[in-house]
């Protein structure tokens, strides 16, 4: 069986750390966008904070599992909760990264269109 990894075997370690910088930025970019929210009370705010924190969300999910990968946690871990290979693991990892930075990032585009039904958030979703 053949994993597919997200970024080059030499390159493992320093993607962990520029997504967790990734992950701090975009949390800084949620919290400022609740402050406004609860400030302002525009509802557009909240969204772009909601979509920010699922980008968060995303990258915090894509680095523990370029985390778990990497290091030797991985084989405890697999006995613990009984998956069969790290790369089990891996797949659940990158289908929960994908599905968070996708809701985000329709998040941010419902923000742009400058809606104000749910309606069309759904819809895009």
């Amino acid at each position: 069986m053949s994993t597919i990894f997200m970024s080059p075997e030499w390159f493992f370690g320093y993607d962990i750390i520029f997504e967790v910088f990734f992950l701090i930025i975009s949390l800084i970019i949620a919290l400022l966008a609740f402050k406004v929210y609860k400030n302002t009370g525009q509802k557009l705010a909240k969204y772009f904070g909601y979509g920010f924190l699922s980008i968060s969300i995303a990258f915090l999910i894509q680095s523990l599992s370029n985390f778990f990968v990497v290091t030797k946690i991985n084989t405890q871990l697999c006995a613990v909760v009984q998956l069969s290979s790290v790369a089990t693991i891996d797949a659940i990892g990158t289908y929960l990264y994908m599905g968070f930075m996708i809701a985000g990032l329709v998040t941010v585009l419902f923000v742009s269109l400058k809606s104000n039904t749910q309606r069309t958030l759904w819809l895009l979703l």
